[in-house]
């Protein structure tokens, strides 16, 4: 409108433009026919025109509630995208729970507790689980241990018996066992006194139980003087212990003095000890083995208390000996061993009849030395020597007539005492599994054999026979043979070692024995089957 008030430009067909007019005011409602419009004013000075723009009120109210509309599906919208997203992503992240629950249900439904509650089912199967696996993995840890433990117990005791030493093992083994191998080492061997009657109070389970007890408290000793050490049960009336570590003017005998006291305090029973000079790892083992064992005999001649080293050995042992019929002295063991009374007593007549022609020294070391031999033989079954040793006992007897008598009553209750273990039924189960375990210990010796079983138990080699046979259902001498493949299958296997190792590590004594039979029992030579199953 112009400054005239005329329209120039525009206009409404709902109310006239005087009804735009309102003095002084720019901006104001118009109330018409029942609508309420908005009018705008604004003026342009310089044409003097003035600018009018009018909007109805409803129409602005729809736009809003639409655009209020528009906003609020939008909102809806976003919310639900956002959900969606929100719940794909918790999908996403938390079904492999949700799958290792339910596999975890499967794999160790029997530990796992019943579970009620469905919102807190899968945590508590996760949680029971995982305790599950810490346990299971405890008992792992345990059991390769053990394992451990047996290895190298099994590498001792092949040590010992074969009298090889095997480099490779001490490299793998125990900080323990490496400390006591870095240097020359010695051997101890603690015998069980009255070992017959040890065996009669005791079943052969607390024996070992009892053993076991018994190196412990020597390792405790001797490791407070200074001295590393391990204990080999060869599963006989005796206890072998290397040791090591300490320095080259000390050696261990003042230690095994405490030890041998402590076993008596503690376990209420004695021993006699021997010690080996210092020897190196690279020795062999068995033949130091074998003398140390002959010195804890040294008591024999003189009930000392004292640990036995190898320099006692010429207190008793002359240097120019007379010539001893020991072919004799093993069949006159081997007869009793049989049960062969009539036989014995021949047998001690020509012994006896040789000794008649010699000096006074000569019968009495002679006697010295049979008695020794038979001590040796039978000293688990033989009750010890009175206090005084084997010279007190000899000053006894007033001829030679009354030392074979009594030699010979020696001889016979040692005879009817095995025959009394053979009418005992009961201990048949036991006595089995005491061969059985025997076996086991001693397996990589190429010197086992039936004879020496039943040595070691004081037993009839044909009783040993029944007793096994009756409770295993096979014969010895079959599971010995048989134990000792298995044992070479198992190195073709898990070692690289040659196969001539392999037959000496199992018992065989010749490579030629090891092929026939191994080829005999599995249809392969050896190296054939070590390539089979590594492929």
């Amino acid at each position: 409108m112009d400054g005239d008030q005329h329209v120039i430009l525009g206009g409404s067909d709902a109310f006239d433009a005087k009804h735009l007019l309102q003095p002084d005011i720019k901006n104001h409602q118009l109330y018409l026919n029942h609508n309420v419009y908005l009018i705008h004013a604004h003026a342009f000075n310089v044409e003097d025109w003035t600018l009018y723009s009018t909007v109805k009120l409803k129409d602005i109210s729809k736009n809003i509630d639409r655009i209020e509309l528009e906003i609020l599906g939008m909102c809806l919208f976003l919310l639900i995208l956002l959900s969606a997203l929100t719940y794909w992503n918790s999908r996403r992240h938390f079904k492999p729970f949700s799958q290792l629950a339910t596999h975890m249900k499967k794999t160790v439904a029997s530990a796992l507790p019943a579970v009620e509650n469905k919102w807190h089912s899968e945590f508590t199967i996760i949680k029971s689980g995982l305790d599950h696996m810490v346990k299971s993995m405890e008992v792992m840890n345990n059991v390769i241990r053990n394992h451990q433990e047996v290895i190298k117990n099994e590498f001792m005791r092949q040590w010992l018996l074969q009298g090889t030493y095997n480099e490779a093992f001490a490299e793998s083994g125990s900080t323990r066992l490496q400390t006591l191998l870095v240097s020359d080492i010695y051997l101890a061997v603690m015998r069980i006194n009255r070992f017959q009657a040890f065996s009669d109070r005791y079943s052969y389970a607390s024996r070992k139980l009892l053993i076991y007890a018994m190196g412990n408290i020597a390792g405790e000793v001797l490791e407070k003087h200074g001295f590393v050490s391990e204990a080999v049960d060869l599963g006989s009336d005796h206890l072998v212990v290397m040791i090591g570590g300490g320095t080259q003017e000390i050696n261990p005998v003042q230690a095994l003095y405490e030890a041998r006291e402590e076993v008596g305090n503690w376990l209420q029973f004695h021993v006699t000890v021997a010690l080996s000079g210092r020897t190196s790892v690279h020795s062999n083992m068995r033949s130091v083995y074998d003398r140390t064992y002959d010195l804890t005999l040294l008591r024999f001649f003189n009930e000392q208390d004292k640990v036995y080293v190898e320099d006692d050995l010429g207190d008793y042992w002359s240097e120019q000996q007379p010539d001893f019929d020991e072919k004799l002295v093993q069949e006159l063991i081997q007869s009793v061993r049989k049960a062969q009374k009539e036989k014995v007593r021949e047998q001690l007549d020509a012994l006896f009849a040789k000794l008649q022609n010699l000096t006074y020294l000569e019968c009495q070391f002679q006697l010295k030395l049979l008695l020794f031999y038979i001590f040796k033989a039978f000293n688990k079954v033989m009750a010890d020597q009175e206090p005084g040793g084997v010279d007190l006992l000899l000053q006894k007897f007033d001829t030679l007539l009354d030392v074979k008598e009594w030699i010979y009553r020696q001889f016979v209750t040692i005879i009817d005492s095995v025959a009394l273990k053979h009418s005992a039924s009961n201990r048949k189960e036991e006595l089995a599994s005491e061969i059985f375990d025997y076996v086991k210990q001693h397996l990589h010796d190429p010197m086992l054999t039936l004879e020496g079983i039943a040595d070691y138990l004081v037993l009839s080699v044909s009783y040993v026979r029944l007793v096994f046979k009756e409770t295993y259902l096979v014969t010895l001498s079959d599971f010995i043979h048989q134990e000792r493949l298995e044992q070479a299958k198992k190195l073709l296997v898990s070692t690289d070692l040659p196969v001539l190792n392999i037959a000496e590590r199992s018992g065989f004594q010749s490579k030629t024995t090891f092929f026939t039979s191994f080829k005999k029992y599995t249809g392969l030579t050896p190296n054939q089957y070590r390539e089979q199953n590594n492929d």
